[in-house]
């Protein structure tokens, strides 16, 4: 983690910026008179999909945990 200030931050955004994507820093956090106020770190749009997490730990429930995962599903837009 590299802490740096504002017109730190301005001045070497793109030097910051490709020490995130190469992997060489997790997180540059950029500081205001001392204090953290900004974290940059790699974006991820990777979704889990957690529907049916439980899927197996529950037994001898009334309903089927498919059938309740696909209407669940349905009301998210899934």
């Amino acid at each position: 983690m590299i802490k740096v200030n504002v017109y730190e931050a301005k001045t070497n955004l793109s030097k910051y910026l490709e020490l995130i994507e190469s992997g060489e820093e997790k997180e540059i956090v950029i500081c205001r008179y001392g204090k953290k106020i900004a974290r940059i770190t790699l974006y991820n749009d990777k979704r889990i999909k957690r529907i049916g997490a439980a899927k197996g730990v529950l037994k001898n429930m009334p309903f089927s945990l498919e059938d309740a995962d696909d209407e669940i599903a349905k009301s998210f837009g899934y």
